[in-house]
């Protein structure tokens, strides 16, 4: 993976990165208005020196995928935001509405259950993951990716973009939320983020031999994000407030910004049709169906 001029291939050199940045961020901003302001422009600077001209967004109308997808059009990048889920999964929804209202290139692949078990395997063969979570996201991811892999619009990318960190810089799992230490426990979740998430969206991508991109991973992204306190973050229960007013000032709608998301497993139903699949072949939960194949 690749952050600007700087090369990461592994765990290690993920923490030292991270480690860096931390050391770097003690100073915390004092009002809404200054982390608003210079985290608006920390995103819009760190997005045009890592964004390249043109690439594949995996896109579902949520606020993290949507300031991606803006932003880079507002810095004239090509993109091909593409969004895959079951027909009435709410992630294809919202898809829809952002890409129509932010004036998108939007390419939509419905799945169908019987793709869902041959794509666990090979998610499980391609990242070695073994656990549900990490299996059914992977398997959202691929399938997406593999229904246009063949398409003349696919062939001409090399990049292929997800908007992964964001949980984690503005406060976006419950996890973090009722922690003892929130702060704490987001850093913990960033600095686990190498072996949690990344390698295995890195890893699924380059199977398609394509080059990851994770724009929210820009250092000075992470280092105003780390800035910024917890109280700006979430605010009267409004999990990554301080993103979410970033959305609205760079003019992105109230409806596109305050709409809640849920996982990329859940917003495209791909979980409750592996329920399904699960009890039809006698088990009682998803994890141990997985277990089996």
């Amino acid at each position: 993976m690749k952050i600007g001029n700087i090369e990461i291939d592994s765990e290690d050199k993920w923490k030292e990165y991270i480690k860096g940045i931390v050391n770097e961020a003690k100073d915390k901003i004092r009002s809404e208005r200054e982390a608003f302001s210079l985290l608006k422009k920390s995103i819009t600077k760190g997005f045009d020196e890592i964004l390249p001209k043109r690439f594949i967004l995996l896109f579902s109308g949520g606020i993290d995928s949507s300031i991606i997808a803006y932003v880079g059009k507002l810095l004239k990048r090509d993109i091909l935001c593409i969004c895959g889920g079951f027909k009435e999964s709410k992630d294809i929804e919202l898809a829809k509405r952002a890409a129509k209202e932010l004036n998108l290139n939007l390419e939509i692949i419905f799945f169908d259950a019987s793709q869902i078990i041959d794509a666990l395997r090979e998610v499980k063969k391609i990242t070695g993951k073994k656990d549900a979570v990490n299996l059914e996201i992977g398997s959202v991811f691929y399938m997406t990716i593999k229904a246009i892999a063949d398409k003349e619009m696919f062939k001409e990318q090399d990049w292929i973009c997800t908007g992964l960190g964001s949980e984690e810089l503005f406060i976006g799992y419950k996890k973090y939320i009722e922690a003892e230490n929130t702060e704490k426990a987001a850093i913990e979740g960033l600095m686990q983020g190498y072996s949690n998430d990344i390698s295995r969206d890195e890893s699924i991508i380059r199977h398609f031999s394509k080059e990851p991109l994770f724009p929210f991973f820009h250092q000075e992204i992470i280092k105003t994000a780390l800035r910024i306190p917890v109280e700006y973050k979430i605010k009267e229960g409004i999990k990554k407030y301080c993103l979410r007013q970033v959305g609205l000032n760079l003019g992105i709608s109230k409806e596109i910004v305050e709409t809640p998301k849920r996982a990329a497993q859940y917003g495209s139903s791909l979980s409750k049709e592996l329920g399904k699949i699960a009890r039809s072949h006698g088990f009682s939960n998803k994890a141990e169906f997985i277990n089996s194949l």
